[in-house]
């Protein structure tokens, strides 16, 4: 994992030296569970106003009964993330659950319980969904040259056509090229190779919040899958 968290680093120094305009996930500051952004929405960009809302979420979280943690966490699954199909009692599992256990699910929803975590604390837990998942597999292919031994990310269900295209793409090419399975603990790597990416990304000996990384990765999924496929790209 050392050269893949050698190339996410450089990828995320690249994007944030100029700036962080690409970073364009929107939310309702109406639609915020009250009193969470109170005094108003922060921040110059949406980046900003993203990193912002991690942080009283968070703070807010750490203030509050089970109830409203678990209102906290259904709000940044269901509105913010817009990920809106899973039952009452799925979310009350995830609610529930520590961290130990909702990691043990593995890929089985993880785009919701990872930002659960998230909400519980996004300086330790970073989400991880369909885009960033395809962002770490093809920035694997488009460095293949140096890659070594792929470290093999699961493909999750998207509604983006564009995803929907390079899942289709990357399961070929795990195929054809004979990647190794995802391993068990793909949340545990992922979250060591943000952790060690940002660390390396900070100065003076502050490292960056791993959302730094998970961000970008995020922002930016058509753009690498249109590097790592380029024969079909747009």
């Amino acid at each position: 994992m050392d050269r893949l968290t050698d190339i996410v680093t450089a990828y995320v120094r690249k994007k944030h030296a100029g700036g962080t305009a690409w970073y364009t996930w929107e939310f309702n500051p109406e639609m915020v569970p009250p009193g969470v952004l109170e005094g108003g929405m922060a921040g110059k960009d949406w980046y900003a106003r993203n990193c912002d809302l991690k942080l009283r979420l968070r703070a807010s979280w750490l203030t509050g009964d089970a109830a409203w943690r678990a209102g906290l966490e259904s709000y940044y699954i269901k509105e913010f993330g817009r990920v809106r199909g899973n039952l009452p009692e799925t979310l009350d599992a995830y609610h529930r659950a520590g961290a130990d256990e909702n990691i043990a699910r593995g890929k089985v929803g993880i785009a919701s319980w990872s930002k659960a975590l998230c909400v519980r604390d996004p300086l330790q837990y970073a989400i991880f969904d369909a885009r960033v998942a395809a962002s770490l597999n093809a920035l694997q292919i488009i460095h293949r040259a140096d890659i070594g031994q792929p470290l093999r990310f699961p493909v999750l269900a998207s509604q983006n056509n564009t995803i929907k295209q390079g899942n289709r793409q990357l399961n070929t090419w795990f195929r054809t090229h004979a990647w190794p399975a995802a391993r068990a603990d793909f949340y545990r790597d992922y979250l060591a190779l943000c952790g060690v990416a940002a660390g390396r990304l900070g100065d003076s000996g502050k490292s960056w919040p791993i959302y730094a990384v998970e961000m970008a990765l995020f922002a930016h999924t058509e753009e690498l899958l249109g590097e790592a496929f380029p024969a079909t790209a747009a």
